[in-house]
């Protein structure tokens, strides 16, 4: 009985057992070695005709709806689209008349304005969701070819995926 009487008063009562179980508990299951870590998807590499190279998370959807073809990945909350077809004109004009459209389709404000250098030209907006639509063009010969993500940035990963995405699309 003396001995009992020794013991702090959090070990004399059954809330502070639990107090204790719960506090182990927690450290165990916050113990780094715990975690399980995050594996980096297994990319996908795609060449285009004309040499364009994209690296995709996973393995994209092709669509072919006549002289444009186009791919497509939905993963994670980002959408990422990769279109080519044939340039029937100016590539200029058609960046500048398509940029004018995906704008008013969005009806939001400009992200990064239209901007051209040589043979390729980009430009982003945020649409009426609070997403980002980032679009850059190539042009190879007698085709265009347009790569687009879709995403919120409201994460950081996010954010770091779609430039990714966008970095590691080209010749």
């Amino acid at each position: 009985m003396k001995t009992l009487t020794k013991l702090p008063r959090l070990l004399k009562e059954p809330t502070g057992w639990i107090l204790i179980a719960l506090s182990i508990g927690f450290f165990y299951a916050q113990w780094p070695s715990r975690s399980a870590p995050i594996d980096a998807p297994a990319y996908y590499w795609q060449q285009l005709d004309g040499g364009l190279k994209v690296r995709w998370e996973a393995e994209p959807v092709f669509q072919d709806s006549g002289a444009t073809q186009a791919w497509g990945l939905t993963l994670k909350g980002m959408s990422f689209m990769v279109q080519t077809g044939p340039l029937s004109g100016d590539f200029n004009e058609l960046v500048l008349l398509v940029a004018a459209q995906d704008r008013a389709a969005v009806g939001g404000a400009i992200q990064d304005p239209l901007t051209f250098s040589g043979q390729q030209a980009e430009y982003a907006f945020f649409d009426a969701e609070s997403r980002i639509q980032s679009h850059r063009w190539y042009q190879q010969e007698e085709t265009w070819i347009k790569v687009s993500v879709l995403y919120k940035p409201s994460m950081a990963s996010r954010v770091a995926r779609a430039t990714e995405f966008l970095a590691n699309t080209g010749y």
